[in-house]
């Protein structure tokens, strides 16, 4: 019916069915397509005339930016193009970051260690453009390779072991198996 201002259809029991080979909604004034489907064939919606949703065979194709408030994928995700995460990257134990085409590298924690794991050829290169690379447990440092300069290993935050630009300084007891001194000893 028409109440001169709308049109309504209105089916308050069972199911209302349009039925044709094709049916399509379109704007009265224009071209402009809302919705288009074909028997057999996709579902199309549409944004200003342009196709933005199309069923398929094997799913749906979406043109254009998805966003929902949350997003569960039960299966196998295939993304082409950067992903930005602007929170964390959350994954339980024995999940694993995989890199290279073979998973040459795997970053995980199985419950009770957390592992880099170099599976490739060639060596694992820990590179960084600051000044040292320190490894830490807490505030106490482990050990401090720093840039153009000192290598410290520490026992309980205290350096024991450090090069120095003419050969290695310790502090405390040496202890070792044999020494072979090559060149002169000051003792």
């Amino acid at each position: 019916w028409h109440d001169t201002s709308d049109s309504y259809i209105n089916n308050s029991t069972g199911t209302l069915y349009a039925r044709g080979d094709t049916i399509s909604l379109n704007a009265l004034s224009t071209t402009d397509k809302y919705f288009d489907a074909t028997n057999g064939g996709a579902a199309n919606l549409y944004y200003d005339n342009s196709k933005k949703l199309e069923t398929k065979t094997d799913g749906v194709d979406i043109t254009g930016e998805l966003q929902c408030d949350s997003l569960d994928v039960d299966g196998v995700a295939d993304i082409t193009g950067n992903v930005t995460l602007h929170a964390n990257l959350d994954l339980q134990d024995d999940d694993k970051i995989l890199l290279g085409t073979g998973d040459d590298l795997e970053i995980y924690h199985d419950g009770s260690n957390s592992y880099v794991k170099d599976n490739g050829t060639g060596s694992l290169i820990l590179e960084t453009n600051g000044h040292s690379v320190d490894i830490k447990h807490g505030s106490e440092y482990c050990a401090r390779f720093k840039e153009d300069a000192d290598v410290e290993l520490y026992y309980d935050n205290s350096v024991k072991l450090e090069t120095k630009s003419d050969g290695v300084d310790i502090t405390g007891e040496l202890q070792c198996d044999s020494l072979d001194v090559d060149g002169g000893a000051d003792i």
